[in-house]
């Protein structure tokens, strides 16, 4: 709708993801503990960045400001995944593929009513900035297309079979769009985490993870 985004909206959105996340957190707090090796890892990556932004002098220049957002964009996220249970997840990947689905035809009609492009990228529904947000949105519908191509490989079915192949054609033409939009860090992102997932699914057999 090429609605102009205040800056009051992110301070808003950000907040009530923090509340929720913290009204969880309370509620699930017997997940988060004992501290687990990865989270040693997660502090440390955070105290690494904070480190390097000190020596480098970025804490008074313009750039600091990022450090307000560390909270919302590393924190909130990390968390969420530590509180996720098997439940979560499977919700978590069907809203996912519905929305993926969704936007590709979405990013179709958009680019038949405004063919314009800014800095050599389509600019999506109004914003130079919405192939940050469609590339996000298009990388997790990739992995969840991996997750549930897997999650089904051991199913022998002639409409499991079917469901296989539509998966596969969906991941093809998701990572068409990806390359469509230029959303190049979600991309290279994909080539890293797509073979983890894979290598990681244990219940297969070596050959189908490759």
């Amino acid at each position: 709708m090429a609605v102009l985004w205040l800056r009051q909206m992110t301070i808003v959105f950000y907040v009530i993801a923090l509340v929720w996340v913290t009204g969880l957190a309370w509620r699930r707090q017997q997940y988060l503990w004992p501290l687990t090796l990865i989270d040693v890892l997660f502090v440390g990556f955070v105290l690494i960045v904070l480190a390097s932004f000190v020596f480098q002098g970025g804490m008074f220049r313009e750039s600091g400001n990022i450090i307000r957002f560390m909270p919302f964009l590393m924190g909130i996220p990390y968390l969420c995944g530590r509180l996720m249970r098997i439940s979560d997840v499977t919700l978590l990947i069907r809203i996912t593929l519905i929305a993926g689905v969704i936007m590709l035809f979405l990013l179709l009609l958009d680019r038949f009513l405004s063919p314009e492009q800014v800095g050599g990228r389509w600019m999506f529904f109004g914003h130079d900035h919405c192939v940050l947000l469609v590339g996000l949105l298009l990388g997790l519908t990739l992995l969840t297309l991996c997750v549930q191509i897997l999650g089904r490989s051991n199913l022998a079915t002639k409409n499991d079979h079917l469901g296989q192949l539509i998966y596969w054609g969906l991941i093809g033409i998701v990572t068409i769009f990806i390359v469509w939009v230029k959303a190049r860090g979600y991309l290279v992102a994909s080539f890293v985490v797509v073979p983890v997932i894979c290598l990681s699914a244990r219940h297969c057999s070596i050959p189908r993870r490759l």
